[in-house]
């Protein structure tokens, strides 16, 4: 198995159609990363062909990614606001245990139906079926956050699909976290994602994508300062394609230009990043190239679109970009 595996991650780091210096990101996988899903994958994997991910699907991957960077401010939103949770479907859950039992009670956020997504399009149906275990939540006494952290419950699948047409997308984790905390610095807030999953897909079958993300918000940590737009002062965006399907994005921009966030009835994301292209010996970007994004549209300098979905009928993270 370990060879097979070098082999893998090997062909994986050589036929690297990047936007981002050769960075092996297997190794920041969260720790508890459940490896027979990792073995799952890979045996799946063995008979299908290897190849990279084009132009367009490293696009795609990215826009991706960018959408799950900013889905904790939803399911922060869900937890603090009960007739948000409600129209996004979503419940917030409190176990109970028995009275004599040394067991604390666990909270998880979940789908409310956990098969389907309340928001359809007629081109594309997208479905999930979510659940988080609140592992960390506080606000000090005026209502401020202290920290928010979300992990994979391990009891239940996280699991997402996309279809259009006749083609699919299916994507299931099996490692997670998510957290949001304050910074050093006075209203700003870092949110972070973690997740590992396993895809499946009816043109590229199975392959596995590792994603770290992280980005800071303006935000004075309120309730009633997430109904309107929060402005984006750095993001950093990772992703790892292995296995038949293999490419990595990378984001590192400090300085987004006019980039904001809003979770309303959707979430829309607005404003300019630049991707790594290229690194000096300084570690520092050479000829970055700029992604515009538009209410949650994409548009790269290869005048490709991603596009989003009509506000009403659009997820937090859209899996149907990637078809």
């Amino acid at each position: 198995m370990s060879s097979a595996n070098g082999l893998v991650n090997s062909l994986a780091f050589s036929s690297s159609l990047l936007l981002s210096s050769a960075f092996l990101f297997s190794s920041c996988q969260p720790k508890d990363v459940d490896l027979r899903g990792v073995q799952s994958a890979t045996q799946s994997a063995k008979e299908q062909k290897i190849s990279t991910m084009n132009i367009a699907e490293t696009n795609n991957v990215l826009a991706l990614t960018i959408e799950r960077a900013f889905e904790p401010l939803s399911l922060l939103k869900a937890k603090l606001d009960s007739t948000y949770a409600e129209k996004n479907d979503l419940s917030i859950l409190v176990s109970t245990k028995p009275a004599d039992s040394d067991e604390l009670a666990e909270e998880m956020i979940e789908s409310k139906t956990a098969s389907k997504d309340k928001k359809l399009n007629r081109t594309t149906n997208t479905t999930s079926a979510l659940s988080y275990k609140v592992d960390e939540f506080s606000v000090d006494a005026g209502g401020k956050l202290r920290k928010l952290v979300l992990v994979k419950n391990v009891f239940k699948k996280t699991v997402q699909r996309a279809l259009k047409g006749s083609d699919n997308f299916d994507s299931q984790s099996f490692a997670e976290r998510m957290t949001i905390r304050p910074s050093v610095d006075d209203n700003i807030y870092v949110i972070k994602v973690s997740r590992s999953d396993n895809t499946n897909s009816k043109k590229d079958k199975n392959s596995l994508i590792n994603t770290e993300t992280k980005i800071k918000i303006v935000w004075d940590g309120q309730k009633d300062s997430l109904n309107k737009p929060l402005q984006v002062v750095h993001i950093e965006v990772d992703a790892d394609r292995q296995l038949n399907k293999t490419g990595k994005v990378k984001i590192y921009d400090n300085q987004p230009e006019g980039m904001t966030v809003e979770v309303g009835t959707c979430v829309s994301i607005n404003g300019t990043v630049k991707l790594n292209t290229a690194l000096d010996k300084d570690q520092k970007m050479t000829n970055p190239e700029q992604v515009v994004i538009t209410d949650s549209t994409f548009q790269f300098t290869t005048k490709q679109v991603s596009r989003a979905l009509p506000c009403e009928s659009r997820p937090v993270v859209d899996l149907s970009r990637l078809l």
